[in-house]
Formats: C-alpha cells, sequence, structure tokens
C-alpha cells in the first residue's frame, strides 16, 4: 500500500516517504500502538476533540 501511495505522489519506492519525514525515517506501527495506548489509559480527561499527528513530522 505504501508503495502504491508513493506512486501517487510521484515517489520511486516508500523510502522517499522516509527522506520526506522530519524523523528521516517511517514510522513504526508500535509508536502509532503507543499513542493509542496512551489516548486510552493516561491521556488527561480534559483532551477532548483532539487530533494528534504521529507522523514523523510531515505536517511540522
Amino acid at each position: 500500500m505504501l508503495d502504491a501511495s508513493a506512486a501517487i505522489y510521484g515517489m520511486a519506492d516508500r523510502s522517499e516517504f522516509a527522506d520526506q519525514a522530519r524523523i528521516g525515517r517511517l514510522i513504526d506501527p508500535d509508536e502509532i500502538a503507543a499513542t493509542i495506548e496512551w489516548l486510552c489509559v493516561d491521556a488527561p480527561a480534559a483532551l477532548t476533540g483532539s487530533l494528534i499527528d504521529v507522523d514523523g513530522g510531515f505536517r511540522a
């Protein structure tokens, strides 16, 4: 799927996505899972209606 997305954006392959991220690598699924776990277990009660980007700095 990532290779297909790369083609849509005119990139040769998924490694070019890593080059676009400020962290210089693709995000590991465990990093996404850790964020979801934090939201379910440890997130402050006052956190409502928020978007949390776990995108390696693409939007920064």
